[in-house]
């Protein structure tokens, strides 16, 4: 009984250290200088077992990494389950890297399989990216689970919760759609005027709504980054800084570095603690944990298994090994009572 045991742990006990190994490569990658990061990160990735790569974009969801959305490529496409939803969590840690894997947030919401839906959506929920609120009320019309998740989300976006009632979401979502879409019409109007006292007066307006659908704000907002009046073009930027989400942050992004600061400095602002994504794989320190102690266990049962259960126990030299190690056990015993 023992043996498949001890065979299973010790696959365990070294997958968990090969997985150690490569976050160590890894955590090293991510402290070197700011230019080799992303290569290094990008060649321990290209080697790099299922359980390894979901190691490292789980580190990748706690710590940002420049210039790092060729390094997601490959993750968010991954055959392997947990590897993608661990990349979709690096993707909202490290947020804005490209719009393809806005995109791909935004496809997976679908996705026949709950982690990678639910994956999806917490990344979505991270980034405060709105625009696709009918495939997420969708999602929560399922129920379990994913439901439960699709409402933290939509609780994120909206910045209050509704309950469980779909019908209620939706009624929402609708009245605010009607009441500021003729608003943001003409607000695109004006943007594209000449008239900078009109888009001052409307950009103004655009950035005192409460609760505002921040994709269809941020594309309207977003060519005032390019307008000819300094004045304007810094509103456009605080504006977008503090409206966050996807698009917002995409196009301060495509500003150029001079909105670096400003950027991310406003996203911390306006960041909050994720919703929890059931199901989502552990945190790496939790499954090495797993591991070193299996690894620990392993041991010692193949020890004990070595020197009372296999043929070799009744041999001369496993009878004197055993008889030493009984002799440390009781003198260990008896030091231990003294004390």
């Amino acid at each position: 009984m023992l043996r498949p045991l001890i065979v299973i742990l010790c696959l365990s006990g070294a997958l968990g250290a090969a997985e150690a190994a490569a976050v160590a490569k890894a955590r090293e990658a991510i402290a070197s200088p700011a230019g080799d990061q992303s290569y290094r990160l990008e060649a321990i990735l290209r080697t790099a077992s299922p359980g390894e790569r979901m190691a490292i974009f789980a580190l990748l969801s706690d710590q940002r990494v420049p210039d790092s959305g060729a390094l997601l490529d490959g993750g968010l496409v991954d055959r392997d389950v947990g590897v993608r939803a661990a990349a979709m969590g690096a993707v909202a840690k490290n947020w804005p890297t490209q719009a393809s894997h806005l995109t791909i947030l935004r496809n997976e919401i679908d996705s026949p399989v709950e982690q990678v839906a639910q994956a999806a959506m917490g990344a979505i929920a991270n980034i405060g990216d709105d625009r696709e609120t009918g495939k997420i009320l969708t999602r929560m019309e399922a129920g379990g689970p994913i439901a439960a998740q699709a409402r933290a989300t939509l609780t994120r976006l909206y910045g209050s919760d509704m309950g469980a009632d779909v019908h209620a979401w939706r009624t929402a979502f609708d009245e605010r759609e009607q009441r500021l879409a003729p608003l943001i019409q003409h607000a695109q109007e004006v943007f594209h005027g000449s008239d900078n006292e009109a888009i001052r007066a409307v950009l103004h307006q655009l950035l005192m709504l409460r609760n505002p659908p921040r994709s269809d704000v941020a594309d309207a907002i977003a060519p005032l980054l390019a307008n000819s009046d300094p004045d304007i073009a810094r509103m456009a930027r605080e504006g977008l800084g503090n409206i966050g989400g996807g698009i917002a942050m995409l196009s301060l992004k495509a500003g150029g570095p001079a909105f670096g600061d400003n950027f991310y400095a406003s996203k911390a602002r306006v960041s909050a603690p994720a919703p929890v994504v059931k199901n989502a794989p552990s945190a790496f320190i939790d499954r090495s944990t797993i591991y070193v102690f299996g690894f620990i266990f392993c041991f010692i049962a193949g020890v004990i298994w070595l020197l009372f259960r296999s043929p070799l126990k009744d041999t001369k030299p496993m009878k004197a090994a055993t008889r030493a190690i009984k002799r440390r056990i009781q003198q260990g015993t008896r030091i231990f009572k003294k004390i």
